[in-house]
């Protein structure tokens, strides 16, 4: 992924993690937090410990904070990292993995549909008039709810 922003590197140049934070639009903290999880390579450090990144650094951190962008979770934001970095791979496992986030968009949809019907229903019992005491929402929420047996 192209991240339209070129440093202009000379092959020993690097940036320091505030300039990179900058230039890819993000916190800090987050570049520290996707080291730690494995998103992003360790860094080179100098001999004094500042962290060094490259223009593959950036190019990486703009593509994870875009694939964040679309509500892709971390792992599966690491499966599209590995794919992109696998030379045999196939965009039809890229493909995939977007199709199965389609569908678990597509059943929170459905759950939240679900949810919003009953939160209307509930709502609807409640003139607002009455004290909160007899509030029939609250009643609701403090009656033990019903579960399946397993």
């Amino acid at each position: 992924m192209e991240s339209g922003l070129n440093l202009t590197m000379a092959a020993e140049s690097y940036i320091r993690t505030g300039e990179l934070a900058e230039l890819a639009g993000i916190n800090l903290q987050t570049i520290r937090y996707y080291e730690r999880v494995g998103l992003l390579p360790k860094p080179k450090r100098t001999k004094s410990g500042y962290r060094q990144y490259t223009q593959d650094d950036l190019d990486l951190l703009i593509f994870i904070k875009n694939a964040k962008e679309l509500g892709l979770s971390l792992e599966k934001i690491k499966e599209l990292i590995k794919l992109k970095d696998d030379t045999r791979a196939k965009g039809r496992a890229v493909k995939n993995l977007i199709d199965k986030e389609i569908q678990d968009i597509e059943a929170k949809m459905d759950s939240l549909k679900i949810l919003k019907r009953y939160l209307a229903n509930l709502n609807s019992t409640c003139s607002g008039e009455m004290p909160v005491s007899s509030c029939p929402i609250i009643d609701s929420l403090k009656r033990k709810k019903r579960t399946k047996s397993k």
